[in-house]
């Protein structure tokens, strides 16, 4: 099998484009979700209006859900802009790691497993539901593609960024320079 090569530049470009479409769903997707729960919340402190007549203690509730809501939508938020610093910074890790399972992908109406890697040293790695190693010429291919041409004890280049695996390129079909 022809190797393709991998460089830590191309790594970097692959990462920030993973940060990219991570910042946009905290700008996008995310405040639509907080929406939708604050209108939940909402209609549960509607609900809890006839059950209580106290009006002070719905505005306590509504004012405490709201802040804790915000508060972790920052804290998310800061956690994904600090990692992308890291990132151009190129504050990233490449380490050599071995698969020691396979998890199928699970797909139901209330549950969703990505094809998962499970590394001796790195731990799990939820192969991304899109195309995988767009920039490559000979390899570029969707999850199921990657999950079937991983084996057991197969090498990987496992990048980390901070405690988490972004990425993972299998040693049969790339060479890092």
């Amino acid at each position: 099998m022809e190797k393709e090569i991998l460089t830590t530049e191309i790594i970097q470009k692959e990462l920030q484009k993973y940060y990219a479409k991570n910042l946009w769903m905290f700008l996008v997707a995310l405040p639509f979700y907080a929406f939708m729960v604050v209108c939940l919340a909402f209609f549960t402190i509607l609900f809890i209006n006839v059950i209580l007549p106290n009006k002070e203690a719905l505005k306590i509730i509504g004012i405490v859900m709201c802040t804790i809501l915000g508060l972790l939508y920052l804290y998310e938020f800061c956690n994904a802009v600090k990692d992308a610093i890291r990132i151009r910074k190129g504050n990233f890790q490449v380490t050599n790691d071995w698969v020691v399972d396979k998890l199928p992908q699970i797909r139901t109406r209330r549950r969703y497993r990505p094809y998962t890697l499970v590394f001796a040293r790195s731990g799990k790695y939820g192969i991304p539901d899109t195309l995988n190693y767009k920039w490559s010429n000979l390899y570029n291919m969707y999850e199921d593609a990657v999950y079937r041409m991983s084996d057991l004890d197969d090498d990987f280049y496992v990048i980390r960024v901070g405690n988490k695996n972004l990425l993972a390129y299998s040693k049969k079909m790339f060479e890092l320079k």
